[in-house]
């Protein structure tokens, strides 16, 4: 799992000749949209409808200000799980509109067959609004959508494994491809936080279909579990869900490394079998991101998946214990007898450089991401501190 730098939606971006950040484009779009959108129809018998502007349903039905609305549609991470918390205030007051909206339409719904529930929820969604900002009808937002939106990101690598490219192809020739968006916390669930710009996770498909959105109610002994026993699970009617880590919390990056061991626990360098890599996760943490962190490296099998790069961590480790140390060795020597400063900052400028390369990393990337960088970079980290405290000292 690595970080989304929160800066790639509040930094100013150029669209149409001005300056804005990708939060006030939403914003605007979903203003626009509010105004122009076409009517929810609801069919309340086979041969009659009722009509419901997105106006309507968000400002009358569901009774939301504009200013609550883009607290909504723009609010931060933190803000979001207040936002999503059950036993919160806001939920709460979710639950009250939802149930005004559910009792209008039972009201008007002449036949038995329709299921209300349905019928509430698709109208909330529609009222939000993603089926349009995912098919990219901009509402005079020019360009705005969610390819638009995968773009600006520039996340190219899936934040929640790290293990996958996730390429947008946006050309003007109709060519189209772009990473799957999850959002963090369900939009069936959340139909609320459905077009919020911070619960859309750009991911690979894998991690999209693996995290759990909805997990039947656990049964321990024939007992239902108990959320006072349970903080790290949130519990809806009769699901629950995961609470794991958003990328954007920059949380998981510093306190969460990878580690191989051996049979023995240790680090070996002449010996490239029976490897297992673990996650170690540091000690005096809070236990509610403890908690969280432990759930997300469940949720995404990141120790499983990661078990299965062995040829990358045996390259890995082969190209550390063969040819980097070696090579470093013969540059230093080369450093220590150089009497010009300027060659010795040259040469050690050099010495990363081509440590890099010997190591088989991507040069001249800067901070862009690419796939297992965390985990590669964990491990030579391990390497580096086995090597200083036992061969060197030798």
């Amino acid at each position: 799992m690595i970080d989304i730098s929160r800066n790639k939606l509040i930094k100013p971006i150029l669209v149409d000749n001005q300056k804005k950040t990708m939060l006030e484009l939403h914003w605007e779009w979903f203003q626009n949209r509010m105004k122009k959108k076409k009517k929810y129809s609801l069919h309340i018998s086979s041969k009659k409808t009722k009509e419901y502007s997105v106006e309507d349903i968000l400002l009358t039905h569901l009774q939301y200000s504009e200013t609550e609305l883009r607290d909504i549609i723009t609010a931060n991470p933190e803000q979001i799980e207040l936002k999503a918390d059950p036993n919160g205030s806001f939920y709460k007051d979710y639950e009250k509109k939802y149930l005004q909206l559910y009792t209008e339409i039972k009201k008007s719904i002449k036949s038995p067959n329709v299921k209300i529930h349905s019928e509430t929820l698709k109208m909330i969604l529609y009222a939000f609004g993603y089926d349009d900002f995912e098919n990219g009808t901009s509402f005079g937002v020019k360009e705005w959508s969610a390819y638009f939106f995968f773009e600006k990101m520039n996340v190219k690598v899936c934040p929640y494994c790290n293990r996958q490219y996730i390429f947008t192809i946006f050309s003007k020739n109709q060519k189209k491809g772009r990473p799957e968006l999850d959002h963090f916390f369900p939009k069936d669930i959340y139909p609320y936080l459905s077009c919020s710009i911070f619960n859309f996770i750009p991911s690979c498909h894998y991690c999209n279909h693996q995290k759990s959105d909805k997990i039947n109610t656990h049964i321990i002994k024939g007992k239902p579990l108990k959320q006072n026993n349970y903080p790290n699970f949130l519990f809806l009617g009769n699901s629950t869900q995961i609470l794991i880590l958003s990328p954007y919390m920059g949380i998981f990056e510093k306190n969460v490394s990878f580690q191989m061991k051996m049979e023995n626990n240790n680090v070996n360098f002449f010996d490239y079998g029976n490897i297992k890599v673990s996650i170690n996760i540091e000690k005096n943490i809070p236990s509610d991101i403890n908690a969280k962190i432990s759930n997300s490296i469940e949720a995404f099998h990141l120790v499983e998946n990661y078990n299965q790069h062995q040829i990358e961590l045996k390259d890995l480790l082969k190209r550390y214990r063969n040819y980097a140390r070696p090579k470093i060795r013969d540059i230093l020597k080369i450093i220590n007898k150089s009497n010009t400063t300027v060659l010795k900052k040259f040469l050690m400028a050099y010495c990363k450089i081509f440590r890099n390369q010997i190591l088989g990393l991507p040069l001249g990337i800067g901070n862009s991401e690419y796939p297992l960088r965390k985990f590669k970079s964990d491990i030579i980290t391990q390497l580096d501190d086995f090597y200083n405290k036992t061969i060197k000292v030798k």
